[in-house]
């Protein structure tokens, strides 16, 4: 059983993304229904945020906006400038609050596939959604440590970052509550910081730079609300494979540190 080779010991990230790869084309039409019935309303309110801040944005020329204070001032004081700032939030809080019932979607489809289990993404959907005001209250908090770790120097931020990088997926996988979920985060990155760091930024730049390339090929020409759609939902299918590799690297660090506190008891 694919969980045994998860647990037998601990694995280096590109051997997780070998088996991440297996385990994403084995489930790729469970991923693909997740990420229509999530992901086209999530998607369609991202196309038109980005289309309507595009259009605003069309007959602003920022380097005058940079190199004249007085222009900035009467922008930053102009309606324009408060309606982008509107689209902003909506998208962070998009992001922050509603991708993660796509993750969660996928991260129990690939533990009950390692696990043997049916695989099943309606089963999968109603658990993400069921546990969505769960979600909501620890991305809410986690915005907010991360949010004034940046004011004060960015380093207590980014640290912060490290530390709650799995609190999604305990919340999902292991039944935690808001803080909870936190909390447990921050306990199975304690003593692998270092490590979890260098996974975090690998897993981070492979997924940025499919995503970059990804908009690049699908959103050339005029954007338009069909077109930023499509792009975003094949980004988000792609993404998908990302969820999966985070998933084993979270199952993977519970297994390290349940044996260590083990091998501490014996």
């Amino acid at each position: 059983m694919l969980i045994d080779e998860i647990k037998k010991r601990e694995m280096g990230i590109f051997e997780i993304f070998a088996m991440a790869r297996s385990v994403y084309m084995s489930n790729i039409s469970a991923i693909i229904r997740v990420s229509v019935f999530f992901g086209f309303p999530i998607n369609i309110l991202m196309s038109y945020v980005a289309v309507s801040v595009s259009k605003l944005g069309a007959n602003l020329d920022l380097q005058a906006l940079v190199s004249d204070p007085v222009a900035m001032e009467q922008f930053l004081a102009s309606p324009l400038w408060r309606q982008m700032a509107l689209y902003y939030i909506v998208i962070v809080i998009i992001q922050s609050m509603m991708m993660p019932l796509i993750t969660m979607s996928v991260a129990r489809i690939t533990k009950n596939y390692a696990t043997g289990a049916m695989v099943s993404s309606g089963a999968a959907m109603a658990e993400a959604f069921s546990k969505g005001a769960t979600l909501i209250g620890a991305a809410f908090i986690s915005e907010l440590v991360i949010g004034g770790g940046m004011i004060f120097f960015i380093i207590p931020g980014l640290v912060f970052i490290v530390y709650l990088y799995f609190y999604v997926y305990a919340i999902m996988l292991d039944d935690k509550g808001s803080m909870q979920s936190l909390s447990y985060s921050i306990r199975l990155v304690k003593g692998y910081f270092l490590k979890t760091v260098i996974a975090a930024a690998i897993i981070y730049s492979f997924n940025y730079s499919v995503t970059y390339l990804l908009g690049i090929l699908l959103m050339w020409g005029e954007i338009s609300m069909i077109t930023d759609f499509m792009a975003r939902f094949i980004i988000t299918v792609a993404d998908c494979y990302f969820a999966v590799v985070v998933t084993i690297f979270y199952m993977n660090r519970q297994a390290v540190k349940d044996e260590n506190a083990r091998k501490i008891e014996e």
